[in-house]
């Protein structure tokens, strides 16, 4: 099936009219974690007319406007996938889009559906936000998630990559319009230059969910080690599809989710932010913690060494004794970069104006326009 689509004349130029905003229909099957910070910045740092067909059950994590929210049922996993399906069939009934962004793996899956019922859509672009089958998981899993991730990528009319170790690993998908474009920083982690206060000695921050893929397992484990018994671990976070086995002890404390105000304040507070993922698509905390000039340790596994490099530090952290090790040599050891360097950075290469820019463009080139009849961001 050709993946290639000819747009209508793109004429507003000839006419005299002023830029025309290209209308977009965001698609989700899920925004919990990352998804949603993605989608909140995109609203906000995006010159388009953008509206989102999300889970109803998560728009309560989203600060996204309702009249922006096309929400469809579903709480459990398989019947969301069964109401995105029709609520996208009617969505794409009721209004004309330019445009279908389609964000992580199960929306891929049901637009593919769409595809292969000689439905008629829009152009699509296809964004995994961490190809699924890059997890952990069974044989036939990691083969099921590769087919269909291959055949998504062929029937999309472009594929976003969050990074190119992605990109990279991905390399086997046979479709001619590519980018990587970073995910970018919320505008409010880099709107004020990183706090001046001292630090709280031997501090440490986890953010994220309790679960295998995020690796706090092993963290947990590590934090019961006498060599980490003056520091401190602060976690933001909790088990999300089920209750967490966890429980506090001398010196590790849990939060609970927090939101972007808190998140900001604790980044300010830590000594160091850690990352034990088993795998990742990207690694929005870290980020979120280096523009708040706080230190990162990440594993050396995914596309964390990239996002970091070069002021973060990266290590073997998969297993408890030495994550103890490299923990304790990076709490111990001076910092090698200024909270303004850390923040420098992240507004360097993560800045969300560069990235509405990079994402205009590659709609303009995936419909075959010209990028300068979008009103696109002016660089900052």
């Amino acid at each position: 099936m050709n993946n290639q689509h000819t747009p209508p004349p793109f004429d507003d130029r000839d006419l005299g009219q002023p830029p025309r905003r290209l209308r977009i229909l965001h698609v989700a099957e899920t925004i919990q974690g990352g998804v949603a910070s993605y989608l909140e910045t995109l609203d906000k740092t995006s010159p388009h007319d953008n509206r989102f067909l999300i889970p109803g059950s998560q728009a309560h994590c989203t600060s996204i406007a309702p009249d922006k929210l096309l929400p469809f049922k579903g709480e459990r996993r398989l019947t969301r996938i069964a109401h995105l399906f029709k609520a996208l069939h009617g969505a794409l009934r009721r209004e004309r889009y330019d445009l279908i962004h389609l964000h992580s793996s199960l929306a891929g899956y049901v637009f593919v559906l769409r595809r292969l019922a000689l439905l008629k859509s829009p152009p699509a672009v296809y964004c995994a936000h961490g190809w699924s089958f890059l997890r952990e998981t069974s044989r036939l899993e990691h083969l099921a998630c590769r087919s269909l991730d291959f055949l998504t990528g062929v029937l999309a009319n472009g594929i976003i990559h969050i990074s190119r170790t992605e990109q990279a690993r991905a390399a086997f998908i046979p479709n001619a319009n590519q980018a990587v474009l970073y995910n970018p920083i919320d505008p409010h982690y880099i709107a004020q230059p990183p706090s001046t206060a001292e630090r709280s000695a031997n501090t440490v921050l986890f953010v994220g969910r309790l679960d295998y893929q995020k690796g706090f397992d092993v963290l947990y484990r590590a934090f019961l080690d006498p060599a980490l018994q003056d520091c401190r671990l602060l976690v933001a976070g909790s088990s999300v599809l089920a209750s967490s086995a966890y429980g506090e002890t001398a010196n590790v404390r849990f939060l609970g989710w927090q939101n972007k105000e808190s998140l900001h304040r604790l980044y300010e507070q830590a000594t160091l932010t850690i990352m034990p993922s088993r795998w990742e698509g990207f690694g929005l905390v870290a980020i979120e913690s280096l523009a708040r000039g706080t230190q990162v340790l990440v594993n050396q596994t995914g596309s964390l060494p990239e996002i970091v490099a070069p002021v973060g530090l990266v290590a073997d952290l998969s297993r408890a004794d030495t994550l103890v090790e490299q923990l304790r040599h990076a709490l111990d050891a001076p910092p090698r970069h200024t909270p303004e360097a850390l923040h420098a950075f992240v507004r360097e290469r993560f800045a969300p104006e560069r990235f509405a820019r990079e994402l205009s463009a590659f709609y303009a080139r995936t419909l075959g326009i010209d990028a300068s009849l979008q009103n696109l961001p002016a660089q900052s």
